[in-house]
């Protein structure tokens, strides 16, 4: 049986070695991995990357989080509920320019049938890893390259990549492609004063349901320009409804504090736990008369890509069930009594009276004609 200073020698080694990407070391049965660290750096590691999940991007943030061995190059975005591997987190490098997207797991160790696997995860510069994305150890994301939203990664993902699902790699990006999805800013002088136009425009309007802007501003990625979207107490000003209602234990509060924030919630809506709507755009959400949302749905109100920023409302029709773990995506309309299965991520609109499941979600039941 591997002894305790044995592994620890040899993870010293792989975390000395760079050219390595990973490693894979016997273990004994019931081995922890905190005996690998030391206990100071382990806490002072866990209550960074705890803390971080709710700062806003930055480069405060930024530098914060490379004090725990994280290499973040300039530019890149990172923003809430984002999980990093508390144990080896100096094995992360996230490149220039790239963008996180929100809820998305870095884990650079994994035990498994007496086997401690370390990795390297490398996402090379302007890549995009879309939200609800898990990365395992030993995964290189490279340039110009796009996870699908709620991806799985164990496999590197090749330049110009679009991987979605479990490393199923669906295109490589043409020339076209590239510049229309990673284009780099061409610092228009005027950019910000139509930025801003547009927004306000987006907001007083409530017959405009989606507004793109692409990016020409100092930043090498719109996410770090968040705070143009509308005034920032505005926003903060959702930000502290929404992380309360997170984690309020009763459905009453939940609803009181969103309606406060300003979404339209119709009679009789049932809302469950660790829902959120939108930091930035939640009170652009209109929820019909007897809808029934479950636990931990998301309804996104922005979207940002490394050219591109979206803000779009979302309207859900009357009737409507929506089950645990759906995802709604900016400027989407549920029509009337639809049905949401488990998990469904929702990029479009919904016709009436449909049934919709799947990442991305399509239909599976279509309306029954009378």
């Amino acid at each position: 049986m591997t002894d305790a200073k044995s592994i620890r020698k040899q993870v010293c080694c792989f975390l000395k070695d760079n050219k390595k990407k990973k490693a894979e070391i016997d273990i004994p049965k019931d081995f922890k991995p905190d005996s690998l660290v030391n206990p100071l750096l382990l806490c002072y590691r866990k209550a960074v990357l705890f803390l971080q999940k709710w700062i806003i991007p930055c480069r405060l943030k930024n530098w914060l989080l490379s004090t725990t061995g994280i290499r973040i190059g300039l530019d890149a975005c990172i923003p809430h509920y984002i999980h990093f591997d508390p144990y080896f987190p100096e094995l992360i490098s996230i490149g220039r320019g790239s963008l996180v997207g929100g809820l998305s797991s870095f884990h650079t160790h994994k035990i498994k049938d007496r086997k401690l696997l370390l990795g390297r995860i490398d996402v090379k510069e302007r890549a995009l890893i879309a939200g609800l994305t898990t990365i395992f150890p030993g995964v290189t994301v490279n340039k110009h390259a796009i996870t699908g939203m709620k991806s799985t990664i164990t496999n590197d993902v090749p330049e110009r990549g679009f991987v979605v699902g479990r490393d199923k790699l669906l295109k490589i990006w043409s020339d076209e492609e590239v510049e229309r999805h990673f284009g780099e800013s061409k610092h228009d002088p005027a950019y910000y004063k139509e930025y801003r136009q547009k927004t306000r425009e987006f907001r007083k309007n409530q017959g405009i349901m989606r507004v793109t802007i692409r990016n020409n501003g100092r930043r090498l990625n719109p996410g770090n320009e968040w705070y143009l979207a509308r005034p920032w107490i505005r926003i903060f000003y959702n930000a502290a409804f929404v992380e309360t209602a997170r984690i309020a234990p009763w459905e009453w509060l939940r609803k009181l504090l969103y309606t406060c924030m300003g979404v339209r919630l119709g009679r009789n809506v049932k809302l469950g736990k660790g829902t959120v709507f939108d930091h930035i755009y939640g009170d652009m959400c209109a929820v019909g008369d007897n809808v029934k949302i479950g636990k931990n749905c998301y309804f996104d109100n922005h979207s940002y890509t490394l050219a591109e920023s979206d803000y779009g409302r979302i309207v859900i029709g009357e009737n409507t069930i929506i089950e645990d773990n759906c995802y709604v995506f900016c400027g989407a309309r549920i029509g009337r009594g639809c049905t949401l299965k488990n998990g469904a991520a929702v990029l479009r609109d919904v016709p009436d009276g449909e049934t919709w499941a799947g990442m991305p979600a399509k239909p599976v039941e279509l309306k029954k004609d009378k």
